[in-house]
């Protein structure tokens, strides 16, 4: 979910800004030759370029990230061929550099990035600009509900406004797992010691831990149920309810979890 994503969706905006900038400055027309070193420029001057530590290399891959997502940019990497006698360094569509005696700082530094990284080129339109904003930008609020007579929870995508069920199975320690921690109150820790005194107290009592020491509440109790670690912090010994409801979510992050919650669940 999230946690898979390389870049942040703030980060993606960043480059996503840059490209309008170039896009709009060519006056919206054709195959737009991507220039890192003017997007490094205004980075720096909106303070950007320290915030999110962006360099020309970091630049490059967030690129990449964009180019297989095909929302409305589409992007091209091309590698560039050096020539050592005459030191030019060019692409296939014949734009290069040549360095000589008399070339200055940025020109020194324009010919190592097409040595080394290569250029980028794009085309896109005002729409499709604005669809990738939008993709990154727009947030949302995702829900989850607990109904212990069913013994399942549910979780509401609004990109479909569909309801999506999961069966947790009744009496087993998922489900009773579930049923406590969300009685308790948010944010509050419980340890798997706590778990297995109040929810097999008779057990606990005969030295028995049914959620056992060695089993991990996160990668074993829930490891098919990994959507949940949106409403729950868990590691191998605690869980803790961060409440029903997680705010700020984009589009993008939206379509992965909806998209993955779809595969292993029951919808109604």
């Amino acid at each position: 979910m999230k946690e898979t994503a390389k870049f942040s969706s703030e980060e993606k905006l960043v480059i996503i800004n840059a490209i309008d900038r170039q896009f709009k400055k060519h006056s919206c027309i054709g195959l737009v030759e991507y220039d890192p070193l003017a997007v490094q420029d205004a980075l720096i001057e909106t303070g950007e370029f320290d915030e999110y530590e962006m360099d020309v290399r970091k630049q490059f891959k967030i690129l990449e990230e964009l180019a297989t997502d095909h929302l409305g940019i589409e992007i091209d990497f091309l590698k560039n061929t050096f020539d050592p006698e005459t030191n030019y360094v060019g692409d296939a569509l014949n734009n290069g550099i040549v360095l000589t005696e008399d070339s200055d700082e940025r020109e020194q530094e324009a010919h190592i990035i097409r040595v080394v990284l290569g250029s980028v080129y794009f085309r896109t339109s005002i729409a499709g600009i604005k669809n990738t904003k939008a993709h990154y930008s727009k947030k949302y609020t995702l829900k989850l509900e607990f109904d212990d007579d069913y013994v399942n929870y549910s979780i509401a995508c609004p990109l479909d406004g569909e309801v999506y069920h999961s069966y947790l199975h009744d009496g087993r320690t998922p489900q009773k797992i579930i049923k406590y921690v969300m009685g308790r109150k948010v944010g509050e820790r419980i340890t798997k010691k706590q778990l297995n005194q109040q929810i097999y107290p008779e057990d606990y009592k005969k030295g028995r831990w049914v959620i056992p020491k060695d089993r991990s509440i996160k990668h074993h109790f829930f490891a098919r149920d990994k959507e949940l670690r949106l409403f729950f912090k868990m590691s191998t010994n605690e869980i803790t309810y961060l409440g029903d409801t997680v705010e700020n979510l984009t589009q993008a992050e939206m379509e992965y979890i909806c998209k993955n919650f779809k595969k292993c669940s029951k919808k109604d």
